[in-house]
This record gives C-alpha cells, structure tokens and sequence, in this order.
C-alpha cells in the first residue's frame, strides 16, 4: 500500500513537472541562426527549472530570452548528450524583454541534452510569471 502510494505521489510530481516547460524539438537548420531550444515558466515557489532539448543538433553557444517579469540567473549546468556536465556561477540579471549575454559552449559544438537553471525571479505588482526561452546557435 505505501508503495503504490508513493509511486502514485511521485508519478504526480514528475507529471506536474512536466506542465511547466514547452518542449520544443530543435531543427537542424543553418549555422548562424539562432534556434528555440526551448521555454519554461519560473515559479515563485521553486528556486531552479529544467529545460529538456530534443533534436540533434550540436550547439556552440546559448542565451537566455525572459518576457513577462525580470529573472536573475545565479547558475546553470549544461548536461550534454554523452552526460558530462559544466556548471556555471552567473549572476545575470535579466529584465523582461530582453536577453542574456551569448554563452560560449567549452570545447565547441556539442550535443546538448538539458540545461538546468537557478534563478532568483523579481514579483512584479501585476503577478506575471516569468518566461525563459533557451536559444542555441550551431
């Protein structure tokens, strides 16, 4: 009985998780262009978000679109395809509507799998919810 409870509560979890990003497969488009990779919504209740990355394509650089309210990044980790990982100590502060700064992938293009996120999001009076975007370039 507590099992299946607790498979029913996790599987609850995993599930609701799964509403907050817009999964996005990635073209294999021309180099030089900038791709959604792609959006998840911050919440006030979490601290960090992740952002799935269907596709094949290798990216050598990322940047970050935030619309609707302000977003300060504190750090990411970059998890690619063949599961090693960079992390990155940030703090960028993004207003809505704009971008963060182009984010150079280590050691040239490569097959990025996730991209995890800390944030610290700014409550704006009307209540929006952040949206960040993933954009990669080959």
């Amino acid at each position: 009985m507590k099992k299946s409870f607790f498979l029913l509560i996790a599987s609850s979890i995993f599930y609701l998780e799964s509403l907050t990003q817009n999964i996005v497969v990635t073209n294999s488009g021309p180099a030089g262009i900038w791709q959604q990779l792609g959006t998840t919504q911050v919440n006030f209740a979490m601290d960090h978000e992740s952002i799935v990355i269907t596709g094949t394509g290798e990216f050598r650089a990322l940047k970050f679109k935030v619309a609707d309210s302000d977003v300060r990044l504190l750090h990411m980790e970059f998890i690619y395809a063949n599961r090693r990982r960079d992390k990155l100590n940030v703090n960028y502060f993004i207003p809505a509507g704009s971008e963060s700064r182009v984010i150079d992938i280590k050691g040239g293009a490569k097959k990025i799998a996730r991209v995890d996120i800390w944030y610290q999001s700014e409550k704006q009076d009307s209540g929006k919810i952040a949206k960040v975007t993933l954009l990669g370039m080959k």
